[in-house]
Formats: C-alpha cells, structure tokens, sequence
C-alpha cells in the first residue's frame, strides 16, 4: 500500500488505454526504466483514453506519473470528460516525475500547471480523461486521482516519490475500467 496517499487515491496503469494514432503502449527500459505495471503509453502525435472510475462525484486533485528525455521541456492536454487541462512535464534527467493536471500557469518563464481551486470535477462512475499531444513526444506511466484540495502543490508523498524517482507504491494492474485503490 502507498502509506501517505490519502483514502480514496486511485492509481491506473495507463498502458491499458485506448491508444489512437501513432500513439503506442511501450515497454522498453530505455529511456524510460522503472516504469510501473507492465509498461506504459508513449504519446507521439496524437493521443490516447483512459476511462477512471471515482466512486462518487465531486472535485479531484488529478496527476500523471510522466517521461521526459532531457531536450526540452513538454506540455499536453488533457480532457476530463471533454474539459481542456493541461500537463507540463519539464526537461531533466531521464526518471520519472510527479506531474499535475490543471490550468495553464507560468513559473520563471516556463508553463507549469496549476490546479484549480477545489480541484478538478468528476462524474460518479466512469469518466473519459483524454491525454492528447501539444508538442513533441512523452512517456506517460500512470493516471493518479485524489480526493479534491486544490492544492497548487503536489500532495507531500507524490513529492517525495517525483523527487527521489523511485516508486514508494505497491500496485496491481489496473487499466481501463479497472481502478486500483490505494488506501
């Protein structure tokens, strides 16, 4: 179990999506080992589905446990349930990060996302969260859904997990209409 998440935390293994385009599920340990499950979603140009369950409706702090090679920093969208949000996954070494769903924010001249106050809404059941490319290319491992805050922040234990790049958790394999939780 993940000791610090805090009840209700939802983890989905994102290489179970509905792929499109030239978007693929990889499984590759370079350039990005450590990855959890069975592999991960590599997003080239186009995009891919993740249908998440929250059992209640209600707002939600979302992230995405993201890829970057060093080159540049990234930015996608992200459509829960045809909402536009964006992720900023930012250059640097090849590992893992932590990163957050939100609203378009800049930090010292680079875009970073912010979540919104209280966090993001969701359906009770199942909701459609579409990962689509903005520019260049990412590796996403994993969709993370916590009960709302609206924190700017990420929550203390994904923080500690994004900047040591080791995976604190204990998974099953969850996918598309499979969710895991981690309480």
């Amino acid at each position: 179990h993940w000791p610090d998440a805090p009840e209700g935390t939802l983890w989905y293994e994102l290489e179970y999506s509905q792929m499109a385009g030239n978007s693929t599920a990889g499984s590759d340990r370079w350039p990005y080992e450590g990855y959890t499950g069975t592999g991960y979603a590599y997003l080239f140009d186009s995009g891919f589905l993740c249908e998440a369950y929250v059992p209640a409706g209600g707002t939600y702090d979302i992230y995405l446990r993201s890829g970057r090679v060093p080159e540049g920093d990234k930015c996608d969208f992200v459509y829960v349930n045809g909402t536009e949000y964006l992720t900023a996954v930012p250059a640097g070494e090849k590992a893992w990060q932590i990163t957050s769903v939100g609203l378009e924010a800049y930090e010292d001249g680079k875009i970073k996302c912010q979540m919104p106050v209280g966090g993001i809404w969701m359906n009770g059941g199942w909701n459609a969260v579409d990962i689509r490319a903005n520019w260049g290319y990412c590796a996403y491992d994993a969709l993370i859904i916590m009960p709302g805050t609206g924190c700017a922040f990420l929550h203390e234990s994904l923080l500690r997990e994004s900047q040591s790049h080791v995976c604190v958790l204990q998974i099953g394999i969850s996918g598309v209409r499979s969710p895991f939780r981690l309480s």
